[in-house]
């Protein structure tokens, strides 16, 4: 009778143990959907001066990575937020922050 309550609550334990991360797993997928689709985000960024997009990516954190060129011809990488569109980093091929206004630079 042992063998079988051991057997028993192994078997519950195993069960959990496998629907948790599961469960985990969806719940993370769910939270990183964004409400901009690449079409969008791509339109976001010539509105905001970048004249030639050279790939748009989605990240696991619900960020796009959107790879261009600024007005000037510079290559630039920008973090657009999913949801909302805004920018939250971008940097040009020198890992500079870049705002877009090059004149800064010229000093």
């Amino acid at each position: 009778m042992t063998n079988r309550k051991t057997f028993a609550a192994l078997a519950l334990v195993l069960v959990a143990a496998t629907a948790v991360p599961a469960f985990a797993s969806e719940r993370a997928r769910a939270q990183v959907q964004p409400k901009l689709t690449v079409a969008e985000v791509d339109a976001k960024a010539r509105e905001l001066g970048y004249t030639t997009i050279r790939g748009i990516e989605l990240k696991r954190s619900g960020i796009y990575e959107v790879k261009a060129l600024d007005a000037n011809g510079g290559r630039v990488e920008l973090r657009v937020d999913g949801a909302t569109g805004a920018v939250v980093a971008a940097q040009d091929d020198r890992g500079r922050r870049h705002d877009g206004d090059r004149s800064r630079d010229r000093r």
